[in-house]
């Protein structure tokens, strides 16, 4: 089915859908992130998906609200809605950190792990100054058992970021004891 196709079906359903139903749907002639939004807190996942992708390129002007349904989504625990939305916040924003961020934190949660890691690495080399994104990568590194790289971002991280001490040294607390990485 092409582009045109699904969007025109999608929006004869919406149009066509009373919104006095649980289960209903914005009415919208064309895809919109509000719209989406709708479908979310309808739970109607799919729906809000679909519109999704239909949506055009250039949704820079709404950054914010991708941000939001992102977030909303990975509440939801649906990681893979989240990953979509957080992919398109990242696209309508290409230099922010906190896009590329969130997309690894809902690519890992789906279990994405690689993806995940070249995403948070992003995050990282796009904002060096931001601990989270730091810490964020160290756990995930910690998860893929890569401990030399973790140790590697800890130490940069105590450097970089003493005031976080306690969180370094929790960090640091969760390392298997046998490795031998920490004095």
């Amino acid at each position: 089915m092409t582009q045109k196709k699904k969007k025109k079906k999608i929006t004869r359903s919406i149009k066509h859908t009373p919104l006095s139903s649980p289960h209903s749907a914005p009415a919208a002639s064309e895809p919109s992130l509000a719209g989406i939004k709708e479908l979310i807190l309808l739970e109607r996942r799919e729906d809000a998906l679909a519109m999704l992708a239909l949506l055009p390129e250039n949704v820079a002007e709404d950054v914010p609200l991708l941000e939001e349904l992102g977030h909303m989504l990975m509440a939801r625990q649906d990681f893979d809605g989240a990953s979509a939305v957080h992919r398109r916040w990242a696209q309508a924003d290409p230099h922010n950190a906190k896009a590329y961020n969130s997309l690894g934190a809902s690519l890992v949660s789906g279990g994405w792990l690689d993806a995940g890691l070249r995403t948070l690495q992003l995050a990282v080399s796009l904002d060096p100054d931001n601990y989270i994104y730091h810490f964020n990568l160290t756990k995930l590194y910690m998860v893929r058992s890569q401990w030399e790289e973790a140790k590697s971002m800890l130490n940069n991280i105590a450097h970089r970021f003493p005031e976080h001490k306690d969180k370094i040294e929790a960090l640091q607390a969760q390392f298997p004891n046998d490795l031998g990485l920490f004095s």
